[in-house]
């Protein structure tokens, strides 16, 4: 018996009515329940933080690299300076190039990263003003301007932050017939094209490892042999909008 229960048996108790103690049981479920309610507590704030965490990763990585990703400019106007130089050959023949200017923008831009540059289309304005195909049909490489032969003038170029490029588009030589444009490969099929007067459109598109590839359009039109002075009408070249 319990030591209350004895006095109150002899009479020497005060009437006061102890409380029992719990049922063991009863403390173990309540003890019980309540560690698994702070477990699950526990696992689904660590899954939510967790989540958490990858998703703002997530969204740094993208905006991190938006901010740095590479934005190439491809452009032509032949007020920019570099777009249309004059020159001489090594036996003193007067030379002329027209070039696009390639500029990686952007005041966090990366390094662009292996731009390559291909000539896409050829088409040529038939009497009524509208260019159609020529038959040109590849994609082949045009050459970077001033590369030499070490570093290669049809190879990947890397364009720092703030830093230009010139693409050769299209050579001409004094008392020449035809016009040429610098391709790493002329097959025979394209030989005669370029021994045509008339008025072209070139498409160029610069591809580049980390970065989406931009487009950039010429208008070139080809009168007659060039006499090699900077102001001859033999020839022109406008930029063209899509």
């Amino acid at each position: 018996m319990l030591f209350a229960e004895c006095l109150d048996i002899l009479g020497c108790g005060d009437g006061v009515q102890y409380n029992r103690p719990m049922d063991p049981n009863t403390t173990d479920t309540v003890i019980n329940g309540v560690s698994h309610s702070t477990q699950w507590m526990t696992i689904l704030a660590g899954s939510v933080g967790g989540i958490l965490v990858f998703i703002f990763g997530k969204l740094y990585n993208l905006f991190s690299w938006k901010l740095t990703e590479p934005k190439l400019r491809v452009e032509f106007d032949k007020n920019i300076l570099g777009c249309i130089t004059h020159t001489m050959t090594n036996d003193g023949r007067p030379a002329a190039t027209i070039r696009m200017k390639a500029t990686n923008i952007g005041k966090r831009a990366a390094t662009a990263l292996g731009c390559v540059v291909y000539l896409t289309n050829v088409e040529k304005q038939n009497e009524n003003g509208v260019f159609e195909s020529t038959g040109y049909c590849d994609s082949i490489r045009l050459a970077w301007s001033c590369q030499g032969l070490t570093l290669g003038s049809f190879g990947p170029m890397d364009i720092p932050r703030g830093v230009s490029q010139y693409v050769d588009i299209v050579s001409l030589l004094q008392h020449q017939d035809k016009f040429e444009l610098p391709l790493e490969v002329l097959p025979n099929r394209y030989s005669k094209l370029f021994w045509q007067t008339g008025t072209f459109l070139f498409t160029v598109h610069v591809h580049t490892e980390n970065a989406s590839p931009v487009k950039c359009k010429l208008i070139f039109t080809w009168r007659h042999s060039w006499d090699g002075h900077k102001d001859s009408d033999a020839f022109e070249a406008l930029p063209y909008k899509d």
